[in-house]
């Protein structure tokens, strides 16, 4: 399924997406996300989005690549992940190349997308961990109407260990029905 804006296509990643995205994750946007390393070798990016196409496949996740209405260009990353040991919860991720900060991007996407998640996976609960000094991050997950949890421990991927976060959660429902 793709998700339309109206600038923006959200479409189902494909292994040939491998370049683009390991020539997007430059290591100031590492630094901001938890499972995306830098540097991303073509061949790491390549068996990360066949973990991700398969996860989708077994309704373990929802995934999405952002890219421009206009001409396709890839711009970024959104996914939905099932929680292991929380039933009906997902967790989201979400991270654009350099050149599309600060544009309104994410905020045009964040909501279609969640909606469409929630909507695939099934889930009654949304969660997002963030870097406190991660401003943008944090005024997003408040827009999209997370509540502030608290600062938890959590193993990065990316970096091999624990790092401290901001976790945020939501109800579902509201996302579905924001006028509830």
């Amino acid at each position: 399924m793709i998700v339309s804006t109206a600038r923006l296509l959200l479409r189902p990643p494909v292994p040939g997406d491998a370049a683009v995205l390991s020539r997007l994750m430059t290591k100031e946007v590492s630094h901001r996300t938890a499972s995306w390393p830098y540097p991303l070798s073509e061949a790491a990016a390549e068996a990360k989005l066949r973990e991700v196409i398969a996860a989708e496949r077994a309704h373990r996740s929802f995934a999405r690549l952002i890219t421009q209405r206009e001409d396709g260009t890839p711009m970024g990353w959104l996914v939905v992940a099932l929680v292991n040991d929380a039933p009906r919860t997902g967790s989201l991720g979400y991270w654009l190349g350099t050149a599309f900060h600060r544009q309104g991007y994410l905020s045009e996407a964040l909501m279609p997308f969640v909606q469409a998640a929630i909507s695939a996976l099934q889930i009654e609960r949304l969660e997002a961990g963030v870097q406190a000094t991660n401003a943008a991050s944090v005024a997003l997950l408040k827009k999209l109407g997370m509540q502030f949890i608290g600062p938890q421990m959590h193993y990065v991927p990316a970096r091999e260990r624990e790092e401290a976060a901001d976790f945020y959660a939501m109800d579902c429902h509201s996302a579905v029905n924001p006028s509830r």
